[in-house]
């Protein structure tokens, strides 16, 4: 199922792990211009995040590619300690939808170089 603005809002301030990170949810928008997946960039109590949601048509409905690439920023904020890495988590919203969300890191995407 196509996630809108709406859902997201609803599902992110539904979930504990969400608001733990977050806060409460103000507003949404879908942005895909850099994947193939659905990614809404949302506005927060604490700050901007993308949100990054799994595919409903893999096997798994992402779930595994969401686990996986969380970890790769707990690693680079955590293992490594990069002070500077964003915040990251997996979670799972209501009807097994498979998200990463992730702090907004401010500055210019590899394209613009």
């Amino acid at each position: 199922m196509e996630q809108t603005n709406e859902t997201i809002i609803e599902g992110l301030n539904s979930n504990n792990d969400a608001l733990n990170l977050m806060g409460q949810v103000n507003g949404s928008e879908l942005v895909q211009e850099q994947t193939m997946h659905q990614v809404f960039k949302v506005n927060a109590d604490n700050g901007n995040f993308y949100v990054k949601i799994g595919k409903p048509g893999d096997k798994d409905q992402g779930a595994r590619e969401m686990k996986t690439e969380t970890n790769w920023y707990r690693l680079f904020k955590h293992d490594f300690k990069l002070p500077h890495a964003p915040n990251a988590i997996y979670t799972q919203l209501k009807d097994k939808v498979h998200i990463m969300a992730v702090e907004e890191v401010l500055g210019e995407t590899y394209d613009k170089f």
